[in-house]
């Protein structure tokens, strides 16, 4: 079948001007004994139309087909329309429940029930089991201003949402704090959520940064918004073999100074953040520490964190060791500082 064979639509319905003398509502019992040849929907015309007047029959009333072909015409106009229905429980009883695949208008703009059962009884709108909304966009990213405080989100959005529903999107600009502890959010004044990380748990200092974008997802389950891009915290902690040393540098002369107790020659090391063309040999005796304290190049492509580079060679043509790490040490990520401070101490 193809679109051009759509049939012309119903702009009004059949008998839309006709006097109450000549049309009539089909009631559903039957007419039998009531009104003699009255037509009903449960005998449609009745035996009597079908006999001759000379035989004790009775002719079809004219009121009577205009009456059902109102009806049905009105319908008709309704579906050409696009119109849905709202959930009718005297309907439901009497034909035993929608059927699976049945679509509903909800009392509530925006929402469309799909029956995913046969004989389906419950309301919808009320909580009834085996209905999914369908009407709802909850792929729609919808975008707005917090106006709220540190911790709490207050944001109209773009296009505004009639309800929650599971899976929507929200882009939220925070207001000009960083949010200092746990934090809610009440989009449209549809209601106030926890605002929680991916894993449910509490937002804690700083994950959500003043004036940040933040990407917000409802999730129906739990009534929570997840923030999907919370500020990452990293620790850096710098290991030399086997040996924890922070990064003042007191302790890290200790360090250099054990070396040549030893009897052997005090070493220079070189943190490199972003690769090996940043490694340069320094003269034996300085301890020069450049950190990349943040999320750098390096880090990201290798999952690796600053590279210790042990030297006790003179100046020259600077090689990274073929293990490093195994061989020097390595520092690993624990900890998140944005900052890079160079810093060199001789001794």
């Amino acid at each position: 079948m193809k679109i051009s064979a759509l049939p012309s639509k119903f702009s009004a319905p059949w008998g839309a001007s006709a006097g109450p003398s000549y049309i009539r509502n089909i009631p559903l019992g039957s007419q039998i004994g009531i009104t003699n040849g009255a037509a009903s929907l449960a005998d449609g015309f009745p035996p009597l139309n079908f006999l001759p007047v000379g035989s004790g029959g009775v002719p079809p009333f004219g009121q009577d087909m205009n009456g059902i072909l109102r009806q049905i015409t009105q319908w008709s106009q309704w579906q050409n329309a696009g119109g849905l229905v709202t959930y009718d429980a005297s309907f439901s009883a009497s034909i035993g429940g929608y059927p699976f695949g049945a679509l509903l208008a909800g009392t509530t703009a925006g929402v469309v029930w799909l029956s995913t059962i046969d004989d389906n009884t419950p309301d919808p709108d009320t909580g009834g089991a085996h209905w999914n909304n369908i009407g709802a966009a909850p792929s729609t990213i919808m975008v707005g201003v917090d106006t709220g405080s540190a911790n709490v989100v207050t944001a109209n959005v773009v296009p505004v949402p009639s309800a929650y529903a599971d899976g929507q999107v929200f882009i939220i600009q925070k207001m000009a704090a960083d949010n200092n502890g746990a934090m809610t959010g009440n989009i449209e004044s549809l209601g106030s959520h926890p605002i929680v990380n991916m894993d449910g748990t509490a937002l804690t200092a700083k994950q959500w940064p003043a004036s940040a974008a933040g990407i917000l997802e409802y999730n129906s389950a739990t009534t929570s918004f997840r923030l999907l891009n919370p500020a990452v915290t990293v620790a850096l902690s710098v290991r030399f073999g086997n040996s924890s040393t922070s990064r003042k540098f007191g302790r890290r002369r200790r360090r250099v100074r054990a070396f040549r107790d030893a009897g052997r020659p005090a070493p220079s090391f070189c943190g490199v953040g972003r690769g090996p063309h940043a490694v340069r040999w320094l003269r034996p005796g300085f301890l020069c520490g450049r950190w990349e304290l943040g999320i750098s190049r390096q880090v990201r492509k290798m999952a690796a964190s600053v590279l210790l580079v042990r030297m006790s060679q003179p100046p020259g043509r600077a090689r990274l060791p073929r293990h490093p790490g195994r061989a020097h040490g390595r520092a690993q990520l624990s900890d998140f500082s944005h900052l890079t401070k160079p810093a060199c101490e001789s001794f």
